[in-house]
């Protein structure tokens, strides 16, 4: 009878050993002074870092995340995210509003009415014919 070869799989340290390579030879720096990241999914969850290691290479355009990590919805996150909300997770956060679901502070809702309002990028009807005024003078 043959014996079968036994398959090692990884561990996480090696894993660990190689990501840490690979970002040496990228030649990725410190970079201080982050409390907080989130990552915004399509689903309207949000990928949550409380405290990361954050390291970036400006030569490669990259930047490294780690730390512990938990997905969280908008209204866990309220108020303090409202700022970095894109035009996507503003139309949902209005319809955990509208359902009542979310515990929303007084004044958060017409800050995001304002800011709705804020980020209406329409050109103006003009009011006068320009070419008009150039020929008069």
């Amino acid at each position: 009878m043959r014996r079968k070869k036994k398959t090692v799989s990884q561990t996480s340290t090696q894993d660990d050993a190689k990501l840490k390579s690979a970002l040496k030879k990228l030649q990725v720096q410190p970079f201080p002074g982050v409390d907080e990241v989130n990552f915004f999914k399509d689903d309207n969850t949000i990928l949550h870092f409380a405290k990361p290691d954050v390291q970036f290479s400006y030569q490669n355009n990259t930047y490294v995340v780690s730390g512990k990590s938990e997905t969280k919805t908008i209204k866990d996150l309220l108020p303090e995210i409202i700022f970095q909300l894109g035009p996507k997770q503003k139309d949902a956060l209005t319809e955990i509003l509208k359902d009542g679901a979310g515990k929303v502070p007084q004044g958060v809702e017409k800050q995001i009415k304002e800011e709705k309002e804020e980020d209406d990028d329409e050109v103006p009807d003009l009011k006068e014919n320009f070419e008009e005024v150039s020929k008069v003078e």
